[in-house]
């Protein structure tokens, strides 16, 4: 998330250039500098990319047999953002872990398998989400909390090359 992403990249920056911490914060509340939150992205080591953007919530508007199959997609490629497809539409593009969407041109620039079974078993991602317990808190009420765990995952298929999961982030200054 972007709270997130700041934090991590104010903290970065308060150790490289401690004394300079204090005009960056503010160029980002006079919206001088923004960002976007963390997205995914592949890429193989011949330089070929796919960046994904969250799935449109407008793509939850749907009725009939495919809402849960359009339900799990989260992540849809560029290039299918670019297609711009109707809702009932989308469950045609080939999905990758079952959640990521991709064009068929960028599947076979990826060099992944065609199959949908195999394609669904390989996941750029995963999450796993573990409870917790505030050990040494004074109060005992809201002890339990849950933290999320992301793995990027490499992508290792015996008719491919390595593809390197990623994060990226939008800038504008």
């Amino acid at each position: 998330q972007s709270d997130t992403l700041f934090s991590s990249l104010i903290n970065c920056y308060a150790l490289l250039y401690p004394d300079e911490v204090e005009p960056l914060i503010e160029a980002f509340k006079k919206k001088e500098i923004r960002i976007s939150s963390a997205f995914p992205s592949l890429e193989t080591l011949g330089g070929y990319k796919v960046f994904f953007l969250p799935k449109p919530m407008s793509y939850h508007r749907i009725a009939g047999e495919e809402i849960k199959k359009v339900k799990r997609i989260q992540y849809i490629s560029l290039g299918v953002w670019k297609d711009a497809p109707r809702v009932e539409e989308l469950v045609n593009y080939p999905l990758m872990g079952g959640r990521f969407a991709l064009t068929t041109q960028e599947l076979q620039q990826l060099n992944l398998p065609s199959n949908p079974d195999k394609l669904r078993s390989l996941s750029p991602m995963s999450e796993d989400i573990y409870p917790k317990v505030r050990a040494h808190a004074t109060d005992q009420t809201d002890v339990l909390y849950h933290q999320a765990v992301v793995q990027l995952n490499e992508i290792q298929d015996k008719n491919a090359a390595a593809i390197q999961t990623q994060f990226y982030f939008l800038l504008e200054e």
